[in-house]
């Protein structure tokens, strides 16, 4: 298989079906219904189907049941420190907290929503039961072939070594080829040697290679781009509302701010807006399949935002042992992000405006980080009586 992705020809007459690296899934915040991994099933071919390793999975859930079994501590430990503080009985909290059964729950839930994902991208889930890979994958892993790597950590490669297996076996099996997402460098060495696999480095890369180019999206391209550059078009003005919900709502990591004239401070962001944005790049768009006059496009906007922080500073009581507060001061600062956005353009033609079609804009949650920056105590002027 060559290095390179394939052309749009052989992506749409040779491949029948497409796996996403844990990776790529966490990074897109494991959101199936809003962005990049939402779209992505109107972007593809109906031929195409998503084929997802059991062991990803697994994956997934793992990370995810992190933060639910961190949140069970703290609820678990906040119920006997309230009874260690005032010997209030607590009894009632705690069996309540269990009758949530809220572990297994969340891990029925994370699991039946990526099956539910893989059923909707026109796919199923590879399950590994039954699966015999041993021998093949101890000989790549003694020989060092990919994914496995000279790194001292092989152990921890043989979850992907598993799932690029089972992926190639799925493709011999069913004569066809497939193409894997995934920005790994052990996936992207072994799709370079294998028979039946490509690879794209991001979920973006994958859904570009099926975005329709013929002269009738070439001309739905143009206008929506002009569309969406008019700040006062109805589409322009829809955007920048769009977005300036979306910067309002995301959640924005402060936590590299920093002082030298304290013992520690806790930033809090309470507000975002944008300063102003660009559509950045070109703009791709999509045929939906069964429907000629809906049509999907991607674009991404670089936003300037403008983002106001409380910043908390405390002292250290070598004394007493603990943190005082010495108060608070509010900062402003600007940040660049690139955000995602997708159009679902309905009622679409050549002879009408945008204006005219019927477009739901849809951009995920963002969660994105402040630049470190050093913020001062004011104490104010000093006094000398």
């Amino acid at each position: 298989m060559p290095k390179d992705l394939p052309t749009a020809a052989q992506a749409w007459e040779d491949i029948t079906f497409f796996s996403i690296d844990t990776n790529l899934i966490q990074a897109a915040g494991y959101n199936f219904t809003q962005g990049a991994l939402h779209q992505l099933p109107n972007q593809l071919p109906e031929s195409i189907g998503l084929q997802l390793p059991e062991i990803v999975v697994s994956e997934i859930v793992k990370h995810r049941m992190e933060s639910v079994h961190k949140a069970h501590k703290l609820l678990q430990g906040a119920a006997d420190e309230l009874h260690r503080l005032t010997t209030i009985d607590v009894s009632e909290v705690r069996d309540s907290v269990e009758k949530l059964n809220t572990i297994e729950a969340a891990s029925q839930q994370f699991t039946q929503q990526i099956h539910d994902y893989a059923t909707q991208c026109r796919g199923a889930v590879l399950p590994t039961a039954g699966v015999d890979a041993v021998a093949s994958l101890f000989a790549d892993y003694f020989a060092q072939r990919p994914p496995f790597g000279l790194s001292e950590k092989k152990k921890s490669e043989f979850p992907d070594a598993m799932c690029l297996w089972q992926l190639d076996q799925y493709a011999n099996d069913n004569d066809t080829i497939g193409i894997i997402a995934s920005d790994d460098k052990g996936w992207k060495q072994y799709a370079a040697e294998s028979d039946t696999l490509y690879c794209a480095g991001s979920i973006d890369e994958l859904a570009t290679l099926f975005a329709a180019t013929n002269e009738h999206a070439e001309s739905i391209k143009m206008k929506i781009a002009a569309a969406v550059k008019d700040a006062g078009s109805p589409l322009g003005t829809a955007l920048a509302d769009a977005l300036n919900q979306h910067i309002a709502d995301a959640q924005w990591d402060a936590w590299d701010v920093h002082t030298g004239s304290a013992y520690r401070v806790e930033p809090e962001v309470y507000d975002a807006n944008v300063v102003e944005y660009s559509i950045d790049g070109d703009i791709s768009v999509w045929s939906a399949k069964g429907a000629p006059t809906t049509w999907i496009v991607e674009l991404t906007v670089r936003v300037k935002a403008n983002v106001d922080l409380s910043v908390e500073f405390f002292a250290w009581d070598s004394i007493d042992k603990e943190e005082l507060s010495l108060g608070a001061e509010e900062f402003a600062t600007e940040e660049e992000v690139d955000v995602e956005v997708f159009l679902t353009c309905s009622d679409v033609h050549l002879e009408t405006e945008p204006s005219d079609w019927d477009t739901d804009i849809e951009i995920a949650k963002g969660s994105y980080s402040l630049e470190g920056f050093e913020v001062e105590l004011d104490y104010g002027p000093p006094d000398y009586e």
